[in-house]
């Protein structure tokens, strides 16, 4: 076997891809490692915005009836979600720190007045 899909060279290059793509998980897991260690020894509460993260990079494709509209862009935005990593940030948060304080999403963040929580209008 030559060129077939029993061949070494098939082999060899489907390990070469499932290595580089070992490495790049490697390096995403040890950024989101330094970045939970620094927030959480330098900020004395932890608050994230609670996101759904599943609902937002589920698939536009919608079905034949009423096909979905700009699916290769939402496809591209739900990848780009994935690749960075954020439930598994918000886990490794809890499991350094304890559990992290969650805000309800649309909390009006920049019409909150510090310590009282007055909330202008």
């Amino acid at each position: 076997y030559r060129k077939g899909p029993k061949s070494r060279n098939v082999r060899k290059q489907k390990i070469r891809v499932a290595r580089a793509h070992e490495r790049v998980a490697n390096m995403r897991l040890d950024f989101l490692h330094k970045a939970s260690t620094s927030i959480g020894e330098t900020q004395a509460v932890v608050v994230v915005e609670d996101l759904k993260i599943r609902n937002m990079t589920k698939s536009a494709r919608g079905t034949k009836g009423s096909p979905g509209r700009k699916v290769r862009q939402k496809s591209g935005l739900n990848r780009s979600i994935l690749s960075q990593g954020w439930g598994t940030f918000l886990s490794l948060l809890e499991y350094m720190y304890g559990p992290t304080r969650y805000v309800k999403r649309f909390f009006p963040f920049w019409k909150t007045v510090g310590a009282c929580m007055y909330t202008a209008s």
